[in-house]
């Protein structure tokens, strides 16, 4: 725990020793932005078959932000975890209606992953990075269905499959989204499975509650896990926000009908120091069935850098 919070200090103060961005700062991420916008415009260029640069164009392609995180958690089991990841949702002007490419850190549980990509890919039990190329099969403003072919960037390589189904629905100020997802793991032949309701109601200017319930499915283990999450979105400024978080998990199988199988609650502090520097500070406790349900604090220090125009 002190080395943990001896390189988180080290890492504040590296980062925010000299809060005001100086030329070589911006030199740096300019050039990294422009080299990035530069890439996505070249295949865009190569889709549209031509070759000079369409400046309508390369301005809905430099609205594509690329945001690389450096994440620190640590635990009583793992003292120190380090990852560095990317994030993305990359829109080309020749198919952005029907396609995207995503860059994204997956994991089964919310709660390590709410902060990166909460409402993507929760099903695949992995926090590395994948890559996914998304289609539309129908797209509307409340209502989407997609098909994804996602590849695992790391050992053990894989590929799957995905087709998702998403709707939206407005009562007054209740929001209510059904979703399901489905998911073929190509080189090891199974599949799973996965369905959730979600309901968001604004309770002020500053305060949205959510409440959802989730079930996963999967067919190799013949197994069902369910879900129910409770979150509070505390909005305290533009540069500053907060999220608290209640979780409880049960799973259903064979030998055990719906039996407890976790459960925690986490605080989310997010603050944008500047419009491409933010940090985030995740304290976690929980207890699992696989440690005998006994007391884990777990805290996360994320790092993120976004490159944008």
């Amino acid at each position: 725990m002190k080395k943990f919070l001896l390189v988180s200090f080290l890492i504040c103060c590296t980062l925010f020793a000299d809060i005001n961005t100086t030329k070589k700062e911006l030199d740096f991420r300019e050039k990294i932005t422009n080299s990035y916008h530069g890439f996505l415009n070249n295949i865009d260029c190569y889709i549209a078959d031509y070759e000079d640069i369409n400046q309508s164009n390369y301005k809905k392609i430099s609205k594509n932000k690329l945001y690389l995180i450096f994440s620190f958690k640590n635990s009583k089991d793992n003292p120190l975890q380090k990852n560095l990841y990317l994030k993305a949702n990359i829109r080309l002007p020749q198919t952005q209606k029907k396609l995207e490419i995503t860059l994204s850190k997956q994991t089964i549980n919310d709660m390590d992953n709410q902060n990166i990509d909460a409402n993507n890919e929760r099903a695949l039990e992995d926090e590395k990075l994948h890559v996914g190329f998304k289609y539309y099969l129908y797209k509307e403003r409340y209502s989407i269905i997609f098909a994804k072919l996602g590849f695992r960037l790391h050992s053990p390589f894989g590929i799957y499959g995905e087709f998702a189904m998403q709707k939206s629905y407005f009562y007054h100020t209740l929001q209510t989204i059904l979703e399901s997802n489905i998911y073929y793991y190509i080189n090891k032949d199974y599949i799973k499975a996965s369905a959730a309701i979600t309901f968001f109601k604004p309770l002020s200017d500053t305060y949205i509650l959510e409440q959802k319930n989730e079930v996963l499915l999967d067919y190799e283990s013949k197994s069902r896990k369910l879900k129910q999450t409770l979150r509070l979105y505390h909005f305290i400024n533009t540069k500053t926000r907060m999220q608290y978080q209640l979780t409880y998990a049960s799973f259903d199988d064979d030998v055990c009908n719906l039996c407890q199988d976790w459960y925690g609650a986490n605080i989310n502090f997010h603050h944008n120091v500047k419009k491409w520097l933010f940090f985030e500070v995740i304290p976690q406790v929980l207890k699992r069935r696989e440690n005998s349900f006994e007391f884990e604090k777990i805290v996360t220090i994320n790092f993120g850098i976004t490159f944008s125009k």
